[in-house]
């Protein structure tokens, strides 16, 4: 493995799909994911095609990228909420059929499938150190190429190619994706949806930024205490399964072997879900309900899809609780204590 350090995650997923033979037009990938993947996708000159998710692990399904693989230069599989996807099926079924695969383990450093880290599948594998990430640094991207076929046209993409994005202009476009989606969740109004897949697509891109050495060393020395960041972050997963386990109306998911804790997720009915969320973020509490079927807020001349049955059961139910460093045991009993006074308080009305 070879890693390249650059500017943050979307330049490096970018890169990767630059040193690609894109000889179709698509790229398959869930719909359940952050506006930065889908810029990156049309940077590189394709178009997302859309693909169901598995219940169990929030990933890429088998069955449903099975129906697509034959019409698409490249297959990203994101690592969600920390989840390790069924990255082994999922290779054996790009090598099958002879396209490239790119792990992107954003949310994931650090998590591992029978001993084997996530990012040593895939021909390449992205990871990110930006805000909100395991390994939250303010910034910074690495992408990794696993064999040399792969390094040798990643080196010749990063030297050919402009890879760079605009983070400012993207930061932008992603603050309006999340007051178009807390405005309207899913029926955003179609001037909204022009609106925000324009700006995706007009993003611009400069020559690749790599990063200062003070810069790699910073994340080479967080990687080093990955470990003990995972651990005192089981420890709140721990306080927030024991604060919240009793409350009927909440499905508190369990971490699968090798999985590493982005956020603690919780399922609930969606009248449920929408009532604590609005009740939350008007509060100002560090909550989401990420990440929601992003399909419905592109124009539909720029993808297409998969029926995403799983993805829109998810997007309804799912509810994230930060466990970042700014996240106290006293925090997440306030989060507990709200949540439980919101669900009881609706049986009184």
């Amino acid at each position: 493995m070879v890693d390249f350090w650059l500017q943050n995650g979307t330049s490096a997923l970018i890169a990767s799909l630059m040193a690609l033979n894109r000889n179709k037009k698509y790229v398959a990938i869930q719909a359940s994911v952050c506006p930065n993947v889908i810029a990156a996708i049309f940077l590189s000159e394709c178009e997302p095609w859309f693909v169901d998710i598995d219940k169990e692990n929030y990933g890429l399904s088998v069955s449903s990228l099975e129906n697509v693989i034959n019409h698409v230069s490249a297959v990203i599989c994101v690592h969600a909420y920390g989840i390790p996807s069924n990255i082994k099926e999922i290779r054996k079924l790009c090598i099958k059929h002879n396209v490239p695969l790119i792990e992107d383990c954003a949310q994931a450093e650090g998590a591992c499938i029978s001993g084997k880290s996530v990012g040593s599948f895939g021909d390449y594998a992205v990871f990110s150190y930006g805000a909100g990430k395991i390994l939250d640094l303010e910034g910074g991207g690495r992408v990794v190429a696993n064999t040399e076929k792969a390094l040798d046209k990643l080196q010749y993409a990063i030297k050919n190619f402009d890879c760079k994005i605009d983070t400012e202009s993207l930061d932008k476009i992603n603050q309006y994706y999340k007051r178009i989606y807390n405005s309207y969740y899913l029926s955003p109004p179609e001037a909204c949806v022009i609106k925000f897949s324009k700006s995706l697509k007009q993003q611009m891109l400069t020559k690749v930024t790599f990063l200062s050495v003070k810069k790699i060393n910073e994340i080479d020395k967080a990687i080093d205490a990955l470990e003990t960041n995972i651990s005192v972050r089981l420890e709140k997963v721990e306080h927030y399964k024991r604060l919240l386990r009793n409350t009927k109306e909440i499905k508190i998911p369990e971490l699968p072997g090798g999985a590493v804790p982005w956020r603690f997720n919780i399922l609930m009915e969606p009248e449920k879900r929408n009532l604590i969320l609005k009740s939350m973020l008007l509060k100002g509490m560090n909550v989401s309900s990420w990440y929601p079927d992003i399909s419905k807020y592109l124009s539909p001349d720029v993808f297409k899809a998969e029926n995403l049955i799983v993805t829109k059961w998810v997007g309804d139910r799912i509810l994230n609780l930060w466990l970042d460093s700014n996240t106290e045991i006293n925090t997440i009993k306030g989060n507990c204590n709200h949540i439980n006074s919101i669900i009881r308080d609706s049986y009184c009305v």
